[in-house]
């Protein structure tokens, strides 16, 4: 197995039936649950097995405590946007990921595997946000909003991102999606040389819905 973490040609070439136990004896049905590649917290060990679903078969990718390497994302995304792991697997991807993320951030994955880890842990953090505003929430918006305007000054950022924003809309993505068309738009108006005043006004987009907690927080109820 190569130090970099990247699947080998023998890694991907293994198999696992499923409806086969993972020595391939015995019938126990393997229960899978998909994770989005955004949702993975690359550079650290892989804390389960995760596979590529073809049909009635899965290919490995990565073997529990192997390294996920960030080269390899370019390659898998091509695939697949949704590796699979066993059901029963005790994992919280999102934990994982919000533990490691400036890492991530500052890592050589692609700017298109950053954008979608920063979109993913705005989403959730925001949600959390307006689950529960405070002190904290308002600190963890200032350091989503510092570390995504880090993340567009790289070269297809913005690209990235928009893809993102076309294909999702919920409740709380929609006030992600203020906050990026809102920014790219006042980058475009003075610039992006402003740091400070840019992440006072991203957590002023970020956070314009904050008026209707009350109103979200019945709706989960």
């Amino acid at each position: 197995m190569p130090e970099n973490g990247k699947p080998t040609g023998d890694q991907s070439k293994a198999r696992l039936k499923i409806g086969q136990a993972g020595d391939g004896k015995g019938k126990t049905r393997v229960r899978l649950r998909p994770v989005a590649l955004g949702n993975i917290p690359w550079g650290i060990e892989a804390p389960v097995d995760l596979y590529i679903n073809k049909g009635k078969e899965l290919s490995l990718l990565f073997k529990k405590n192997q390294g996920l390497s960030s080269e390899a994302y370019s390659e898998i995304s091509k695939v697949t946007d949704r590796p699979y792991y066993d059901k029963e697997a005790d994992v919280n991807w999102q934990t994982l990921v919000e533990n490691n993320f400036s890492a991530i951030l500052d890592s050589s994955l692609p700017t298109e595997g950053k954008a979608a880890v920063a979109y993913g842990s705005a989403a959730r953090q925001t949600q959390q946000i307006f689950s529960e505003f405070n002190e904290a929430g308002y600190e963890t918006a200032n350091m989503t909003v510092g570390a995504i305007n880090k993340l567009m000054d790289e070269p297809g950022a913005i690209e990235s991102f928009f893809q993102l924003t076309i294909h999702d809309y919920y409740t709380y993505t929609h006030s992600v999606h203020v906050y990026i068309y809102s920014s790219m738009l006042t980058r475009e108006i003075i610039g992006d040389e402003n740091e400070g005043f840019l992440k006072d006004l991203g957590v002023g987009f970020l956070l314009h819905d904050i008026g209707k907690k009350r109103h979200f927080s019945r709706d989960t109820q």
